[in-house]
């Protein structure tokens, strides 16, 4: 579940760097540069969360910035302001799923260490 999580944050990333030439609102240089910087750090964070889990709530501010900066930067047109807030929506979204999925899989690792049977130890010969 983590990697599905992982690659469709990856795609969300590659969407924000290819969508302003498919939209056609690559004239408006604040909606494309803040889609092209978030989507480098998106894609940075999707990719190093296997190794700090805690990098999640990083990802998960990155949406909301992604979400809200079209209000704040003023961009000017519809279409980047709608990609971009379907987009910080997307990656909020995909935040917690990876964490639900570590704690089950903690969780069951803990259970299954708990069922083995204790080694046993042979006396040398």
């Amino acid at each position: 579940m983590a990697t599905t999580k992982r690659a469709l944050t990856l795609a969300v990333a590659l969407w924000l760097v290819i969508s302003p030439v498919l939209l056609g609102y690559e004239g408006d240089a604040p909606a494309v540069h803040n889609g092209l910087w978030l989507a480098l750090f998106a894609a940075v964070i999707a990719i190093a969360e296997g190794l700090r889990p805690r990098l999640a709530v990083v990802q998960a501010a990155l949406g909301v910035w992604l979400a809200v900066s079209p209000l704040l930067l003023g961009y000017g047109t519809a279409a980047g302001r709608l990609n971009h807030l379907a987009a910080g929506l997307a990656v909020v979204a995909l935040t917690p799923v990876s964490r639900r999925w570590r704690s089950r899989q903690e969780r069951d690792a803990g259970r299954a260490a708990r069922s083995l049977p204790a080694p046993q130890l042979r006396e040398p010969s």
